[in-house]
């Protein structure tokens, strides 16, 4: 039963860890506002995977 405590006590310790990590760089960093993801980046990336690629120049 001991060892059951002391594996639920490091992993308590863990996630202590990374919640306080997390709020450390959420403080620390600023999210861009500039620049936002939208369901157009996805048709964008489809129309240009149709794009035919670039023949390489023969050389003379």
């Amino acid at each position: 039963m001991r060892r059951i405590e002391v594996v639920q006590a490091k992993e308590r310790d863990k996630q202590e860890q990374l919640s306080t990590m997390g709020r450390a760089l959420r403080t620390s960093l600023r999210v861009p506002t500039d620049t936002y993801i939208t369901g157009d980046i996805p048709t964008l990336l489809t129309l240009l995977g149709q794009v035919p690629a670039v023949p390489e120049r023969k050389r003379d």
